[in-house]
């Protein structure tokens, strides 16, 4: 399968996936935190990301290239566990 490099420039991390990956789970999965109150299916739109400097919402993003995904609300030391 192919693999897709997810940067997280304000965690100082990135993570390796697989090609087609949702961003959203992707990123529960490696306990970096992001509002989801509607459980990933776009309606309360809390789950906004900039990707690659563009505003998404992670649920709805399958990551198909290497992308730069920014957090806006995220404050590093406080929304993302080691």
């Amino acid at each position: 399968m192919e693999q897709v490099q997810v940067v997280f420039p304000q965690f100082d991390r990135t993570i390796v996936a697989r090609r087609g990956d949702n961003l959203l789970a992707l990123m529960q999965q490696h306990a970096i935190l992001l509002e989801a109150d509607c459980g990933g299916v776009a309606c309360c739109q809390r789950c906004r990301v900039l990707i690659n400097d563009e505003p998404q919402l992670a649920c709805m993003t399958n990551l198909m290239t290497d992308v730069s995904v920014v957090v806006p609300s995220a404050q590093p030391e406080e929304d993302f566990l080691i």
